[in-house]
């Protein structure tokens, strides 16, 4: 083997031997700590969130939500809807109108529909 060769070939094993390097300490496992650290971002609950209301349909908030966030709801049907989930919350929308509430302070799974046409649903993790 030549010179060039074995240098490239010493270099490509340096490589491959510090990519695969985990940099843990004591034995732990780096991708273990990398992982707890972006599941902490990733679950960290949003204050804000809107539901959309278009044909018929809620979409939104699609995020977990911190206890008492503010909830926006945009109607963008020609007619007046509810967001309703018992006690927890309820809000009438008028067509093409947008009103906010808080979210409940209690963590859980909300279920809602709206009380003039019950077969739209949606849902509202708080966390």
């Amino acid at each position: 083997m030549n010179r060039t060769r074995t240098a490239g070939l010493v270099l490509a094993v340096g490589v491959v031997l510090v990519a695969g390097w985990s940099g843990a300490v004591d034995g732990a496992s780096a991708s273990v700590a990398a992982t707890g650290t972006h599941a902490a971002a990733a679950v960290k609950p949003a204050t804000k969130g809107t539901i959309t209301i278009k044909n018929y349909d809620f979409s939104g908030p699609g995020k977990n939500l911190a206890p008492g966030a503010r909830v926006t709801v945009k109607n963008l049907d020609s007619v007046t809807h509810t967001v309703t989930s018992g006690h927890a919350f309820s809000v009438k929308v008028g067509a093409h109108k947008t009103v906010s509430f808080k979210a409940p302070k209690k963590a859980g799974k909300y279920k809602f529909h709206c009380s003039i046409h019950p077969f739209m649903t949606g849902s509202l993790t708080v966390k």
